[in-house]
């Protein structure tokens, strides 16, 4: 199953987090005044083979903290995601930006040799402060500050454009304690790429009447057909219980996405054993 372009980016592809700020009481927020794309075209073989940003921005006294932005296709579910900090804490002026050129396909935060020609439009924005304050552009705000939001991308290669398959999946871990020397939840995906290879995955648990949380692995390297581990280290703070999987998605490199949250589905790849338990 893919997932829509703008759940997989507006529900997991936000920069905040990277700072853990959210809205604070400093006056004034960040802001993001003017927005040029200075390549309206990029051929991904070619380096730098990625987009390049102007962009204008103030800040309050507590400086700029960080700009991230998205970019998606126009004919498929692919998009890629750039985040940029500033240790310096800069308080106004005009930055330039690009994400980082690989060379090849290895890169899942920018444009790859298996992107999809064709147009890619900026589909939000957001900036933050050193004080935690954050700002987000999509839609009507993006437009009243970007000039012109698209790129043509040019890919004379052969672009990936099929999501992966996923053909089951096992809880590594019936039962983890939080007082463990290795607290790990992990969770093992099959997985399968027939071009790109595979780049990460996230699943997603639930407890009953309580709180939700995220398992993440990383491919060391892309792969076409394999065994995906996801982790996540439970704590003292972790509720106990039993905890279900309500949410599976595998990324290939250039951002082709499988997502599955129905419940017979999930049930089903993992043989009817979804479920795992939290212990003291």
């Amino acid at each position: 199953m893919r997932q829509s372009i703008r759940d997989a980016v507006l529900t997991s592809v936000l920069f905040a987090s990277a700072h853990g700020v959210g809205l604070a009481a400093s006056n004034p927020p960040p802001e993001i005044t003017a927005v040029s794309i200075l390549t309206p075209t990029i051929n991904v073989a070619t380096a730098p083979g990625q987009p390049k940003l102007r962009v204008n921005f103030k800040a309050g006294p507590a400086g700029l903290a960080s700009i991230g932005y998205v970019f998606h296709s126009a004919k498929t579910d692919q998009y890629f995601s750039v985040y940029n900090s500033f240790g310096e804490a800069p308080r106004s002026g005009r930055l330039y930006l690009r994400s980082t050129y690989t060379g090849g396909p290895g890169n899942i935060t920018g444009l790859t040799s298996y992107s999809i020609p064709g147009t890619w439009t900026l589909l939000s924005m957001n900036a933050c402060d050193w004080a935690s304050q954050c700002v987000s552009y999509s839609d009507t705000t993006l437009g009243k500050i970007v000039t012109n939001p698209n790129i043509t991308v040019v890919n004379h290669g052969k672009p990936d454009i099929t999501a992966p398959t996923v053909t089951g999946a096992t809880f590594l871990t019936k039962s983890v304690s939080r007082s463990s020397d290795s607290p790990f939840i992990r969770i093992a995906v099959q997985t399968s790429d027939d071009l790109s290879g595979i780049a990460y995955g996230l699943a997603f648990i639930s407890k009953d009447s309580g709180p939700s949380y995220q398992l993440q692995g990383r491919a060391s390297a892309p792969w076409g057909n394999s065994s995906l581990g996801l982790y996540l280290e439970v704590n003292r703070d972790t509720p106990t219980g039993k905890y279900t999987v309500v949410g599976l998605k595998v990324f290939d490199v250039p951002g082709n996405t499988y997502f599955v949250s129905d419940a017979a589905q999930i049930k089903a790849l993992f043989a009817g054993r979804n479920t795992m338990e939290v212990v003291s």
